[in-house]
């Protein structure tokens, strides 16, 4: 069973640069549709919006300048190219993130005054982490606003397996000289859970008052300013706001989520935020078990998504414009289809040319978990400057464009980049896409 679906622009991937994609398409009022094969990987980000963290190693105070220079000595990375479509790097960067930041009200705070300055976030490793914006549910986890406080406890869970409050006190105080007192509290925990599975029982069960009982105990027996938490509150975001309202109502003092690796609620949070935009707009999405796109001359004619039910069962999507966000070869939108002996990366959506630095192949052992020895994170497809991706014959596929980590050239791991080039590139590549 086949069924043809015609629209205007179709996206490819349904992370956060895929969404920001869709959602500049629908804005234009052109009809939009989404094909994936899952979620993508901003649910395992860490909800925290990166831009730029790092440039050559040193911790970025200001995001954009530090991407001014980044600009200046990197024609190809997607900043510059983003920069150059959006009438330069202020302008371009600030237009993508506040026409996402809109979508997301009510999940991030905005900086103060307006300006875009990185906050150093205290992390549950005890180490600062630089971001542009944080979620409502952090707001009192910047390094800035803990000095503030005289008494900060962080609370841990017992049986709450991925959270060490000691280890995170311990490093905050000797790298960031902050005092930090640790207590835990007893949820009722019968086996090792993880943040999400906590998140999870906090919306059922009563187990939330017990949170809420025991937290007016640790108020009291340790006269805390600031209570710290591991990131467990509610996954949806307008709960989340709610509960937040009401421990602080109730415990009378500030209360803050840290920001915590994968699997990460916040992240979570952020993937459910987006997803209920789309609902909203009635953006189709289609799952897809696998995704071909027919390529003739230098255009895409049409894509065909094999639903997870039976391979006979098609959707073919013929659009004006596609968008590639499938992202980089974590998520499967870069596929090594080598041996043990030589790999081989190759795109495989629409076969584009994919670009591989020349250290890859030279990764082994323990080289192959350092970002930048073993920059994995920078294999991805060659793109013009108008976010084209080549094909593998090296001509300019006239009407994809392409967005996220899926783009070359680039280190998202070194940079702290991620949600911010997903971001932008997604907002651009809509743009061009919209320009039907």
């Amino acid at each position: 069973m086949r069924k043809v679906v015609e629209c205007d622009v179709a996206v490819i991937g349904l992370g956060a640069a895929g969404i920001t994609a869709a959602l500049v398409a629908a804005t234009h009022n052109l009809s939009t549709v989404i094909l994936t094969r899952g979620y993508g990987a901003t649910a395992l980000s860490s909800g925290c919006l990166d831009v730029m963290g790092y440039l050559n190693n040193k911790m970025c105070s200001n995001p954009i300048n530090c991407i001014k220079e980044l600009v200046s000595s990197n024609g190809h990375h997607p900043y510059t190219i983003t920069s150059k479509l959006g009438g330069g790097v202020t302008t371009a960067i600030r237009s993508a993130l506040q026409f996402m930041l809109k979508f997301l009200d009510g999940l991030y705070i905005r900086p103060h005054n307006g300006d875009l300055q990185n906050l150093k976030v205290l992390t549950y490793y005890g180490s600062p982490r630089p971001t542009a914006y944080i979620q409502k549910s952090m707001r009192y986890a910047s390094t800035d606003e803990l000095t503030q406080f005289r008494n900060v406890v962080m609370v841990g869970i017992k049986n709450l397996g991925d959270v060490d409050p000691n280890l995170t006190a311990t490093v905050a105080e000797k790298v960031l000289g902050l005092r930090i007192t640790t207590t835990a509290i007893d949820l009722s925990l019968s086996t090792l859970q993880s943040q999400v599975v906590v998140s999870k029982l906090l919306s059922t069960n009563g187990k939330f008052k017990i949170l809420l009982e025991q937290l007016m105990r640790v108020v009291r027996s340790y006269t805390a300013d600031v209570i710290l938490l591991p990131a467990i509150l509610s996954s949806d975001p307008s709960e989340m706001n709610f509960q937040l309202m009401e421990l602080e109502e109730k415990l009378k003092v500030p209360v803050s989520e840290l920001p915590s690796p994968p699997p990460s609620v916040p992240g979570l949070r952020l993937m459910n935020k987006l997803l209920s935009i789309l609902r909203h707009l009635n953006i189709p999405i289609y799952f897809c078990s696998s995704t071909k796109a027919t390529v003739t001359g230098n255009r895409c004619s049409e894509v065909r998504c094999t639903l997870g039910i039976g391979e006979d069962y098609e959707i073919i999507v013929r659009a004006k414009n596609y968008v590639l966000a499938t992202g980089d070869i974590l998520s499967g939108g870069i596929v090594d289809e080598g041996d043990l002996l030589c790999s081989h990366y190759v795109e495989p959506v629409l076969g584009l040319r994919v670009h591989v630095p020349s250290n890859i192949y030279m990764c082994r052992g323990s080289s192959l978990f350092d970002p930048e020895s073993c920059p994995l994170s920078e294999i991805g497809v060659e793109f013009d400057e108008y976010l084209r991706p080549y094909s593998s014959s090296g001509s300019v596929l006239e009407n994809v464009y392409v967005a996220g980590s899926i783009l070359s050239k680039y280190n998202y791991v070194t940079e702290r980049s991620g949600l911010g080039v997903a971001i932008v590139t997604g907002y651009y590549a809509g743009l061009q896409a919209s320009r039907v």
